[in-house]
Formats: structure tokens, C-alpha cells, sequence
């Protein structure tokens, strides 16, 4: 969920296809059988069934609802993110430099390199610019990859067709949501009357703006004599429908995701939960009844997420928190919490969200 959320990020993949690969991962995960909320630590990856003894994980459902509870919140932040973000040009620019590393077509690499990236910075960026570059980078990538073609085991190809792959969803996804900006420039008469933000929009701003502008068409068809000025407003509007329509839709999945992220995350601690130390017990066995004897109770651990995260959602008290054990030994000249095994999961897991 995070890896992909991560890729998005990065500019490896695109908003639709992080929405893509989340909804098909939190759609099967809505179908696995829970015990209180809580996913059991196995599943068959066939049949999708829990695999027996079913057991509920403390640690592992802790990491899951901090995970998914970020995930909420980085979706969320995709309302009001640019459509063309920075990050972009960085993406395929990562992606054409492992396939520089795993071909020996370096004159043609450095070539696409010189045609398209060189000329980009970031105060150059626009719709118009972007589409350009992702045109360019598109007709050079499939080129390079059918030229590979005859190998296509190798390494190399695959990366090629990577690339072709990842430019194609960024040029759809850009031609989606805003080519109509640019057509208005094919009408004299309404390019005056139309003002577009000069700023790169949100899937929310394309979202009202193609609404109202939908709207004010009809009127404008309504009002208009020339057949061909009202030829052009009909086709125009389908256009803008087309665009309102896919970043409406993006928006609904955002807010459906973000709200199947928080259902998961909503788990029951009772069972968990030792109320006289304050301490959250290894797991459960779901065929016995039974709750582990052991209790995390070092802070230095790798369950210190999963408490922080049931406490902030008012699952456990806090006094959960300052029940932790804190003790410290030495390392070098430095203090460091004692921990069960000293392992790097135990100190990195819980910072790494």
C-alpha cells in the first residue's frame, strides 16, 4: 500500500494507477475474514482463507492500521496536489537511467536524454511544455524498445518497455484531465471570454472549474448564430465533460478509499489489552481463546507503533504509553534504550512511518 503510494510520489506511476493498485489491494483485503477488526497474521494467497491457527498479531496489526492511516491521509493530499508535479519529469528520469545502465545503446539514451530532459527545469513547466516532452519521450522510448525487441529476455528491454509503459500513463493521464486547456486556443471569439487558471490545477480545481465552464456553455450555445462557433462550442463542451467526468471520478475513489483505509484501521483491543500492567499482549489465538502471557513492555520495541496509534485513536489509555519500560544501556559514549533482541526492527520499524 505504502510502496505504491511511495511510487506515486516519486513520479513512478501516476495518480490513476496509485488509485488502481490500491483499490484492487484494499478490495481483497475487505474480503479476508477478520477476527474484532484485526486481519490474522495467514492467509492462503489461492483461496484467500486464513490458514489455521488463526492468529491475530499485535505487532503486525499495529504496523497495518499506522500504514493505512497514512495511506488515508496521502490520498487525501491528492485533492489539492498539481496535476504535474516536479516529480514527474524525476520518475522517468530514474527510469531512463537504470535502462542507460542495463543497455549498450548509450549514443541513443543520451540522445533522448539531450531531446527531452535537458530542456526542462522547473519554472518551464506547463501543460503545453509537458505534453510536448511526454510526446517526444514517448515516440523516442518506443523506438529504442523495437529496436531491443529482438531480445526481449534481456534485461534491457524490459526497462525499455517500463519506460514506454510509464510515459504513456503520464502522457494519457495529462491529456485526460487537461488537453481541453488547451484547445481553447483554437476558437478567436471564446479563447477572450474563457480565462483558465495560469497555475497548474488539482484534480479538484480541474473538477469545478470544467463544471461551471460546462454550464456557461450551454448558455453561450444557446446565444449562438454562427453554425460553426456553435459547431465548435458543442465539441468543445463534450471535451470538457469528458475531463470533469474523470476527475470527478478520481475524486469519488479518493474519498471511497480513504474511508475503506480508516474501516480497516478501526480494530478492537480489548482482547489485546492487559488493563492491570497496561500492556498490549503479543497476539491471540483465535481457536483457543486465547491471549499470548507475554506483553510488550519495552518501548523500545516494535509494537511502540501500534500503541501509539491505538492510543491516538482512543482505543487504550494513554497510560499504555508511560507503562513502556525505558531502560537505557550503553553504546559507545551514547545511551540507548533496551530493547528485547537489539535488532534494527525493533529501533526502525516504528520511525520508519
Amino acid at each position: 500500500l505504502l510502496s505504491s503510494l511511495a511510487a506515486h510520489d516519486f513520479g513512478y506511476v501516476t495518480t490513476a494507477q496509485l488509485l488502481d493498485r490500491t483499490q484492487n489491494t484494499i478490495t481483497t483485503m475487505l474480503g479476508l475474514e477478520r477476527y474484532r477488526g484485526h486481519l490474522f497474521n495467514w492467509y492462503d494467497t489461492q483461496s484467500l482463507l486464513p490458514l489455521y491457527p488463526r492468529y491475530v498479531s499485535t505487532v503486525d496489526s499495529g504496523n497495518l492500521a499506522a500504514s493505512l492511516l497514512t495511506l488515508k491521509e496521502g490520498l487525501l493530499a491528492l485533492y489539492t496536489q498539481p496535476i504535474l508535479r516536479p516529480t514527474l519529469y524525476e520518475g522517468l528520469f530514474d527510469t531512463i537511467s537504470v535502462l542507460g545502465l542495463k543497455s549498450k545503446e548509450s549514443v541513443i539514451i543520451q540522445k533522448i536524454k539531450e531531446d527531452t530532459f535537458n530542456s526542462i527545469n522547473e519554472e518551464s513547466i506547463t501543460i503545453t511544455t509537458a505534453l510536448l516532452f511526454l510526446e517526444k519521450l514517448v515516440q523516442a522510448a518506443e523506438a529504442l524498445r523495437e529496436k531491443l525487441s529482438p531480445n526481449p529476455t534481456l534485461e534491457a528491454y524490459w526497462w525499455a518497455d517500463a519506460l514506454v509503459t510509464q510515459s504513456q500513463q503520464a502522457r494519457s493521464e495529462l491529456n485526460n484531465l487537461t488537453s481541453w486547456m488547451l484547445d481553447i486556443n483554437a476558437s478567436s471569439k471564446y479563447s477572450d471570454v474563457i480565462h483558465l487558471p495560469e497555475s497548474i490545477p488539482s484534480v479538484m480545481d480541474v473538477a469545478n472549474i470544467t463544471n461551471g465552464l460546462a454550464i456557461k456553455i450551454d448558455q453561450w450555445i444557446l446565444n449562438e448564430n454562427t453554425p460553426k462557433e456553435k459547431d465548435w462550442l458543442i465539441a468543445y463542451q463534450s471535451r470538457i465533460i469528458s475531463a470533469r467526468d474523470t476527475a470527478q471520478g478520481m475524486i469519488d475513489r479518493i474519498e471511497i478509499l480513504a474511508n475503506q483505509c480508516m474501516e480497516l484501521a478501526d480494530y478492537h483491543y480489548e482482547f489485546l489489552y492487559d488493563a492491570t500492567q497496561h500492556f498490549l499482549a503479543i497476539g491471540y489465538n483465535v481457536e483457543d481463546h486465547r491471549q499470548d502471557p507475554g506483553c510488550y513492555d519495552l518501548l523500545g520495541s516494535e509494537a511502540r507503533l501500534g500503541l501509539y496509534v491505538a492510543i491516538a485513536q482512543g482505543k487504550i489509555p494513554q497510560e499504555s504509553w508511560f507503562a513502556m519500560g525505558r531502560q537505557l544501556t550503553g553504546a559507545g559514549k551514547d545511551p540507548v534504550l533496551i530493547s528485547w533482541s537489539g535488532s534494527m526492527f525493533e529501533y526502525l520499524m516504528p520511525m520508519l512511518i
